[in-house]
């Protein structure tokens, strides 16, 4: 069907395109990523015809679907490198002193990421 060859043809182009880019790890969250992209794609083209209702532009939406990624790329860290994930939130080169407080604050950073996300 023109549907199914049109949605094919979009998901082979834009793997092929960025195959290249692709860790042999990573090409098996490509199917999310895409349609991740597709939903964000479509629902804002969606919000372009007059009188329609675009639902990107509403806080919980966005919110949650930059809280799910956010919470995936935490289960898939303490998945791939277990504990060391943790090392994501210490800086080498500060003093010693500082590492508690510094660690603190890069906690609180990653948390508020997924709402940063959400806003923007």
């Amino acid at each position: 069907s023109f549907f199914y060859s049109l949605f094919k043809g979009t998901y082979n182009f834009i793997y092929v395109t960025i195959y290249s880019y692709l860790v042999d790890r990573t090409k098996m969250f490509f199917p999310f990523f895409f349609y991740l992209f597709l939903f964000i794609c479509l629902s804002n083209l969606v919000g372009i015809v007059p009188f329609s209702f675009t639902i990107t532009s509403h806080l919980n939406i966005t919110f949650s679907l930059s809280f799910l990624v956010w919470w995936a790329t935490c289960l898939l860290g303490f998945y791939e490198s277990g504990l060391a994930f943790i090392a994501i939130f210490y800086v080498k080169g500060i003093p010693f002193v500082l590492v508690p407080f510094w660690a603190l604050i890069e906690v609180i950073s990653f948390i508020f990421r997924s709402v940063g996300l959400s806003l923007r």
